[in-house]
């Protein structure tokens, strides 16, 4: 089932719902997911403080509203300073394409890197299936790949399941309060808990700031927070190139409250007109 209401000041979103889930989509806010809940309880990290607010390409600060968005990598080609991300993909409004009782598809406007997303969210029972493509609307060849980013609260365990022991090596990104893997582990903000066939890394609700990557082997990234349990799940390439040398990267902003859930993948040349794709499953279910 769908509605297209003014949702929080925002103009024509689109909410999508079952028995299970419920995803709020503004198309106006970089076409993201502002709000998805199951069972009634909410997952994402919504900002009050930009409620209801639009951007405009002249602004020179970023409006932070939380939910689930789409970025392309690597940071550092966005522009010298590596920030804000093109205006079109974040915070510009995207063009809605289709919708239907369980699907939605939108699409951004082509940015200044000269490429655009195209995504396709849909709903099934207790998942949401994300399909995404990359469009290179430029005239000359460009190399990127798709990132996914899903802001939540600090208060809940993340894990991320790993298979093979030599995808344990852990990048940790300067510029944060701790960015150094010793510190982390000694403040016991990122524990490794190493079973038969698996490499968990867990990370727990403690003070600090950081960024930390992994190449993951699964693919799949455990939230739990609200007697639930969410996964978002992708399938992670071998012997490729990520953006940022990772296909999974948490970053925990400790002033602003929220965490990063972000999946990225393979970097891709394209040539002018050419597509990529992706394809993404966010699950839930019972603690």
């Amino acid at each position: 089932m769908y509605e297209i209401s003014n949702y929080r000041n925002w103009e024509n979103s689109y909410t999508l719902y079952n028995d299970t889930l419920k995803i709020v989509v503004v198309p106006q806010i970089g076409g993201r997911v502002y709000s998805i809940a199951y069972n009634g309880k909410e997952f994402c990290r919504q900002n009050k403080l930009s409620e209801g607010k639009i951007a405009s390409p002249d602004d020179n600060s970023w409006l932070n509203w939380g939910g689930d968005f789409d970025w392309v990598g690597p940071q550092e080609s966005w522009n010298m300073a590596g920030w804000p991300p093109p205006f079109e993909l974040d915070s510009g409004a995207w063009n809605v394409l289709s919708y239907s009782e369980q699907s939605i598809s939108l699409q951004s406007k082509p940015c200044s890197l000269g490429v655009r997303i195209k995504k396709k969210i849909s709903l099934s029972g207790s998942r949401v299936t994300v399909k995404r493509e990359l469009e290179n609307t430029s005239d000359r060849p460009v190399i990127y790949g798709l990132w996914n980013i899903t802001q939540v609260s600090t208060e809940g365990l993340i894990i991320i399941p790993l298979r093979d022991p030599k995808y344990s090596t852990i990048k940790v990104f300067e510029s944060q309060a701790f960015d150094q893997w010793e510190d982390l582990l000694k403040n016991k903000i990122i524990e490794t808990d190493y079973s038969s066939d698996t490499i968990n890394i867990r990370i727990n609700e403690k003070k600090g700031s950081f960024k930390i990557g992994v190449v993951s082997d699964v693919g799949r990234i455990d939230y739990t927070f609200n007697d639930f349990v969410m996964s978002k799940i992708i399938s992670p390439s071998h012997g490729v190139q990520y953006p940022h040398g990772c296909n999974i990267e948490i970053y925990r902003d400790e002033k602003s409250g929220y965490t990063e859930l972000e999946q990225l993948w393979e970097s891709k040349e394209l040539a002018p007109g050419d597509i990529c794709y992706s394809e993404q499953e966010i699950s839930f279910e019972n603690k």
